[in-house]
């Protein structure tokens, strides 16, 4: 990366377009660029775009940007792991989540919270009976639920 590659800082008032085409045209941030240039075409074509991504998508707090850009048509569908349902349920339990992940590194003890364990066994086999797929299970609990 040289000097004449790095981002460009834009003026205040500048749009977010603006803004990404300041960003380097090397490494991630070409990537970047490319998935939204990618994802915008196919939007604008009617296509469905469907999302992978990892839990901390949702443990950063990311997760009303996902829900509004699906409530706009960006996103048709998602695609993600089960410790993004760990995640979402404890938001909605708690407001927050349970595990510091830091410290649970060195010996691999993830996941002790034993009501979120429990709720989402609950979740799970309750959808498994009614034939439908564990993420669905986990929202209809939550939006079923009495959580704050």
């Amino acid at each position: 990366m040289g000097i004449r590659e790095e981002a460009t800082p834009v003026p205040p008032g500048s749009s977010f377009s603006q803004f990404l085409q300041s960003m380097p045209k090397t490494w991630a941030a070409a990537d970047v660029n490319a998935v939204i240039g990618a994802w915008s075409t196919a939007w604008g074509r009617g296509r469905t775009v469907l999302w992978g991504f990892g839990a901390h998508l949702i443990k950063v707090g990311l997760a009303p940007v996902v829900v509004d850009l699906m409530e706009r048509g960006a996103i048709g569908g998602l695609m993600t792991n089960g410790a993004a349902c760990v995640h979402d349920l404890e938001l909605a339990m708690l407001g927050r989540t349970s595990e510091d992940v830091g410290p649970a590194l060195d010996d691999g003890n993830f996941g002790m919270a034993r009501e979120t364990a429990q709720h989402l066994n609950e979740a799970i086999s309750g959808g498994a009976a009614q034939g439908i797929g564990m993420g669905e299970a986990v929202g209809r609990a939550i939006l079923e639920s009495d959580y704050p």
